[in-house]
């Protein structure tokens, strides 16, 4: 469609009539009258900036309760003792970025032992604590900590759990936001009951005593309304906004100069002033002409382009103006069309894509959607890494539960398996009763299979520790598993008839790998020399020679020592 009346003719008749210079002037005045949004803007970026901070500080102090708690627990436990217990410690500690270490005293308060994260440096612990002071901070080069207490066994205390918690993560966010968001001259930081520094974008105040001032005189108060306050400090040169925290006693303060929050409202004004009076005439008469000329066919189509950002592909619009906003009216029926169709075709394929996902690899989905895959029945000779993983004494447990809890377990346990398969780069071959046969190399090449097939196989019994302290407290139960891993060659591809086939790989090193898992102990990965040679960074234990099968000679097997 050819432009018959352009767009710049309109515009340019428009401009000589409003006199483009006043009337753009006019229109940066007029701003002046966004003062007061300005102010209320300024306001609620401050206290966005102070939930911001309150948001991290109290997630942070959540998460390390909850450590805390998990670690009082797991102290409780008279079914967990030994080095069980200490291991199952430091891989909580090791999971919660928050605590670095946990002290733990007797019913007296004195100290019997500290387990910290491995590689941090601490200062020696208390050999006793002031029960009843869980909300005390201490400082130690600067840095802030908090303490967190907690009771083993609340009911009957038989000793207490402590982690001084450092408030590192908080400061730098405090740092980052005041730096890279807030106007020059800003900070930001927390202030408790004590009218302390816990924390401040400024290291070196960390610690330091905080001044009251006029929006700011009572910390506690503020906390107890638990209402956000705002207002000038400072003798009128600072706007300061104070957010309470929820979980303890102490608030988030923002502060901003005022000369630097305000400083475009002194320009706008005076700007105002210069103009309004030679625009206000001209901004008049434009109005009229221009609205009538030119909104109502912008007005359609910003209607038809809000439909088309809200996805409704099947909008149309009947703007025909005969200059570009009716050629680009055009353009955006079309666009419109294609869009719907290709959206059609979008969803189209990620229904197979999703469906293909329940029974196959992702790559091998991408290949079978990109028809890059042999669908012919067949395979050929691979070299590739298999790996079972067993449920241990599944029948006893099928005897011990309900079936229906039986399927959601294992359906839990496969889903967690499939994902850190995939994660490895591996493929799922197929679940048998309460096996999982999956296997690296195919159908994409992969020349680290063997490492990757062990990080899967140890990540899986690595994640069994958190199923199990679910399902144990749950049903009651603990679930192990027997891994075995082989890599050797193998015919992979589509076995079975034309009408149903599947994907899977065959032969003696898929044997070798289900006859490890069988010989395997719970929570045990044996593998073979095949596997062992193509890693490093990993130690194995040799456990001997094993008949591998019929007339098929002995295997040397070794343990991954984990």
């Amino acid at each position: 469609m050819s432009v018959k009346r352009p767009m710049w003719m309109k515009l340019l008749a428009v401009s000589v009539i409003l006199a483009a210079l006043p009337a753009a002037a006019v229109g940066i005045g007029l701003m002046d009258i966004n003062a007061d949004t300005l102010r209320t803007d300024s306001r609620d970026f401050r206290l966005v900036v102070a939930e911001d901070v309150a948001s991290s500080f109290e997630s942070e102090l959540q998460q390390a309760q909850r450590t805390v708690a998990a670690t009082s627990h797991i102290l409780g436990n008279p079914e967990l003792v030994g080095e069980g217990r200490v291991a199952l410690l430091q891989t909580l500690i090791g999971l919660d970025p928050s605590v670095d270490h946990i002290d733990i005293f007797d019913q007296q308060g004195l100290l019997i032992d500290r387990i910290a994260e491995e590689g941090v440096v601490l200062e020696p612990p208390a050999d006793s604590i002031k029960l009843g002071d869980e909300d005390s901070v201490t400082f130690s080069s600067k840095e802030a900590r908090l303490s967190i207490t907690v009771p083993i066994r609340p009911d009957a205390p038989t000793g207490y759990v402590v982690s001084h918690v450092p408030l590192t993560r908080v400061q730098k966010r405090a740092a980052t936001i005041a730096t890279e968001r807030m106007p020059r001259g800003s900070h930001v930081y927390i202030v408790n009951g004590a009218h302390q520094i816990l924390v401040h974008d400024d290291i070196t105040k960390t610690g330091s005593a905080f001044v009251p001032n006029e929006v700011i005189a009572d910390i506690t108060q503020l906390v107890e309304k638990h209402v956000a306050a705002s207002g000038e400090s400072q003798g009128g040169t600072t706007l300061t906004s104070v957010k309470p925290l929820s979980q303890m006693n102490a608030a988030v303060v923002v502060d901003v100069p005022l000369e630097f929050a305000y400083a475009s409202l002194t320009d706008m004004r005076e700007l105002v002033i210069a103009v309004t009076l030679i625009a206000i005439l001209l901004a008049a008469f434009a109005a009229f002409i221009s609205a009538r000329v030119l909104t109502r066919p912008l007005e359609r189509l910003l209607d038809f382009v809000h439909k088309l950002a809200a996805r409704d592909f099947t909008a149309r619009t009947d703007v025909s103006t005969g200059d570009e906003v009716g050629v680009l009216a055009g353009a955006l029926n079309n666009a419109a069309q294609n869009l719907d169709e290709s959206e059609a075709q979008i969803r189209k394929e990620i229904e197979i894509r999703t469906d293909l996902s329940r029974y196959l690899s992702k790559d091998l989905v991408e290949n079978v959607v990109a028809r890059e895959q042999d669908m012919s029945l067949g395979g050929k000779h691979s070299e590739i890494t298999v790996m079972f993983a067993d449920v241990v004494r599944f029948t006893p447990l099928c005897e011990k539960l309900e079936p229906e809890v039986i399927v959601s377990i294992l359906n839990e346990l496969f889903t967690m398996i499939t994902e850190i398969v995939f994660k490895h780069g591996g493929t799922v071959d197929k679940f048998i009763g309460d096996c999982v046969m999956a296997f690296w190399g195919a159908p994409r090449e992969d020349k680290h299979q063997a490492a990757h097939a062990l990080a899967a196989a140890e990540e899986i019994l690595s994640w069994l520790e958190i199923g199990n302290a679910r399902w144990q407290k749950n049903h009651n139960i603990t679930i192990e598993l027997a891994i075995g891993v082989n890599s050797g060659t193998a015919i992979v591809g589509n076995i079975g008839s034309t009408t149903r086939m599947e994907y899977t790989a065959v032969g003696n090193c898929v044997n070798i790998a289900a006859r490890l898992e069988a010989l395997a102990r719970p929570l045990q990965i044996l593998t073979t020399q095949a596997t062992c040679s193509q890693v490093n960074g990993y130690e194995f234990l040799r456990m001997g020679e094993e008949p591998i099968g019929a007339n098929q000679g002995l295997v040397e097997v070794f343990e991954v020592v984990l």
